[in-house]
């Protein structure tokens, strides 16, 4: 998308269709299979393409993989590709349904909620619903959700390991990678005090 959204429409009506329909029941992502190529609809000389949902995902996902997605539908949106509403709305309800009390989100894998929350997590969690709601006529600014994610990292912030992983020198690369989606997604220079 960012290289040629006309050029490379077609890779990426495959990339939403896939994206669509691997998405799990419960609105999270996780590694789906291939999609076949009767199942790919076409790009028509760079005219807009209606993503239909063809396939049935898993129960659940895990959220490494769910912001990931919202990145992917993110780069399809933007090319033009219209995806179904409900894969917006179900992704948005899962990340509101998995933020944990202190306002911060874990790896919630298998679909598991009040996994403990921890740096790349939280920082993914608001990019994601930075995009699902940005596209979903909402408001990144006015949602709670952010506002407490984005609390949670205010206080966490450290570039020096992933805080408040349990092995917090694991992954801490990631989580630099998604402050600086939060940043660029939610509009903001600083993270609480932290330019």
């Amino acid at each position: 998308e960012a290289l040629d959204k006309k050029k490379y429409q077609g890779r990426l009506v495959q990339c939403a269709q896939f994206l669509v329909d691997n998405q799990a029941k419960n609105g999270q992502w996780g590694y789906g299979p291939p999609l076949k190529s009767k199942d790919v609809p076409t790009a028509g000389g760079g005219s807009s393409v209606k993503i239909k949902r063809g396939g049935t995902g898993p129960e659940n996902g895990d959220n490494s993989n769910s912001q990931y997605a919202a990145l992917g539908l993110r780069a399809c949106l933007q090319a033009g590709i219209k995806l179904p509403d409900e894969t917006l709305t179900l992704a948005a309800g899962f990340w509101g349904r998995a933020q944990n009390a202190d306002g911060g989100w874990g790896y919630n894998g298998e679909g598991s909620v009040n996994d403990p929350s921890c740096g790349s997590m939280t920082a993914g969690a608001i990019a994601s619903l930075c995009i699902l709601r940005a596209y979903t006529k909402g408001d990144p600014k006015k949602d709670e959700s952010v506002k407490r994610g984005l609390e949670w990292m205010a206080a966490n912030l450290t570039f020096a390991e992933n805080p408040k992983y349990l092995r917090p020198v694991l992954w801490k690369f990631y989580w630099i990678y998604a402050v600086e989606r939060v940043g660029m997604l939610y509009g903001a220079d600083k993270i609480g005090a932290h330019a």
